[in-house]
């Protein structure tokens, strides 16, 4: 069995170049990030008072509801990123 690695801070330099490769890895966080980390939460609030309090169901089938969206939507998505991937190789 492999030795896991020791992962570095990235101002810390490996001589095996371990924190480069890894920082590569990373996204970048970019204006685009932020902007739909904001639209995001904000959608997600107004869809929460829409269900609780303007269609009057309540906090737990308001939970319920958004959580199904969310694993439908989840669903949706990796199933086209399986098939994505199977139809252009490993």
């Amino acid at each position: 069995m492999e030795k896991p690695q020791v992962l570095t801070g990235p101002d810390v330099p490996s001589a095996s170049g371990t924190t480069r490769s890894v920082m590569k890895k990373l996204p970048e966080v970019t204006l685009a990030f932020w902007i739909m980390k904001i639209a995001a939460t904000t959608l997600g609030e107004t869809a929460g008072d829409l269900f609780s309090q303007t269609l009057k169901l309540g906090y737990f089938l308001t939970t319920v509801v958004l959580f199904a969206v969310f694993v439908v939507t989840l669903a949706v998505q990796l199933r086209s990123a399986a098939t994505t991937r199977s139809s252009t190789g490993p």
